[in-house]
C-alpha cells in the first residue's frame, strides 16, 4: 500500500452535496488490482451507514457520438 494521500483528500463536503454533478469511478479502472479485492469485498459486505445517502449513476450507452470527456462504454455505430 502507498502512503500517498488519496485523490479525494481535497474534496470538501459542499462539493459532493445533493444537486452537484459528481460521477465517481475512484480509483480509475487502470489502478484496480486483485490485491485490493478482499478490501473491496469487505466494504461491500458491511451494512450501509444510516443517514448516508447513496448516489447512483446509470449510463445508457446509446449516444450518437462520444463526448471527449466520457470514458464510459458507448456504441456509436448502432
Amino acid at each position: 500500500m502507498s502512503n500517498a494521500e488519496p485523490a479525494t483528500s481535497g474534496v470538501v463536503a459542499k462539493d459532493t452535496e445533493v444537486g452537484s454533478v459528481f460521477v465517481s469511478n475512484y480509483p480509475p479502472y487502470s489502478f484496480w488490482t486483485e490485491d485490493a479485492l478482499p478490501a473491496v469485498e469487505a466494504a461491500l459486505a458491511e451494512a450501509p451507514r444510516p443517514g448516508v445517502p447513496l448516489g447512483l449513476y446509470v449510463h445508457i450507452p446509446f449516444c450518437r457520438k462520444r463526448c471527449k470527456f466520457c470514458y464510459f462504454r458507448v456504441y456509436t455505430d448502432k
